[in-house]
């Protein structure tokens, strides 16, 4: 087998291929064993809980850009200025930012 075709037939069993693996919760079909994997994860119970609030997370990683929300740490930084604690506060400033739309350069001071 070529690469080629090695690359074809991976592309067809994630793209199109059949998805063999189910998720017992809701139904929902995956490609592969580990897309199910990450999946369940959104089943679970929250186990990550903030030491600050007590919020609980289902990720680590979630908890994490949390707790950088206690401490005022902003590192998503648009280049007209403004910083946001979480990507999603940035991509959506993004969206109406007249600088990102003009492309214009903004000099920057950071503190």
């Amino acid at each position: 087998m070529t690469i080629i075709d090695h690359c074809m037939r991976f592309r067809a069993s994630k793209h199109g291929g059949p998805k063999k693996h189910v998720c017992n919760v809701c139904s929902h079909h995956f490609a592969s064993s580990y897309a199910l994997k990450q999946h369940m994860v959104y089943h679970a119970a929250p186990q990550f809980q903030c030491s600050i609030c007590g919020r609980k997370f289902k990720k680590k990683a979630t908890l994490v850009d949390h707790l950088a929300s206690h401490a005022g740490v902003k590192e998503h930084q648009c280049p007209c200025g403004k910083a946001y604690t979480y990507s999603q506060g940035l991509s959506n400033h993004k969206k109406t930012c007249a600088v990102v739309k003009s492309d214009i350069k903004v000099d920057v001071k950071t503190e």
